[in-house]
């Protein structure tokens, strides 16, 4: 039996990313336009269409993204500005969990 059905890149749509873009309501569109973070349009589009809570006016859509741009800029905060060696921290660094020693058999 062959494999071969399952390698290759992954399912892409047959229709290019600013197809979906243009297909959303205007306020997503200026959204998508003015995020700090390139989204992908036809996920948002998918999320739309099928009515998704959260993703079904304008507004909310807007919402979606300004949220998903404030949490992936919190992410990338410590990594791109380096906090972890900076007097600025704003939390305390976490505390990596230890190991329990092993009692020795003997």
């Amino acid at each position: 039996m062959s494999n071969a059905s399952q390698s290759g890149p992954g399912f892409r749509s047959v229709r290019p990313d600013w197809w979906f873009y243009d297909q959303l309501p205007p306020t997503a569109r200026a959204a998508l336009a003015n995020a700090a973070f390139n989204w992908s349009a036809g996920s948002i589009h998918s999320a739309w269409r099928r009515g998704v809570p959260g993703y079904k006016t304008g507004a909310d859509i807007a919402q979606a993204i300004a949220k998903a741009d404030a949490r992936q800029i919190e992410k990338d905060r410590e990594r791109v500005w380096n906090f972890s060696n900076s007097c600025v921290r704003t939390k305390p660094p976490r505390k990596r969990p230890t190991a329990k020693r092993r009692r020795s058999r003997r």
